[in-house]
């Protein structure tokens, strides 16, 4: 995968916190700071398919037998 480079400022202090954290799990700086802000970004957008379910749910539901007896009857 082709990577691109960003320029992120962080204090001395914020940068020390993130390198000993990033020495900790093993890994380099930059995968330690690139994986936080993918993982941010990606409960960012459960929160937002749960907000659009919440704003579409019916309040009906069904039994677990139920939706298992409905789904091996589509197969």
């Amino acid at each position: 995968m082709a990577m691109t480079s960003s320029t992120i400022r962080f204090s001395d202090d914020e940068r020390s916190v993130i390198q000993s954290y990033a020495t900790f799990l093993g890994k380099t700086f930059s995968e330690t700071v690139r994986e936080a802000a993918l993982e941010a970004a990606e409960d960012y957008e459960d929160q937002l398919a749960f907000d659009e379910f919440c704003a579409h749910d019916t309040g009906e539901y069904v039994s677990w037998d139920e939706a298992r007896k409905t789904l091996l009857a589509t197969e």
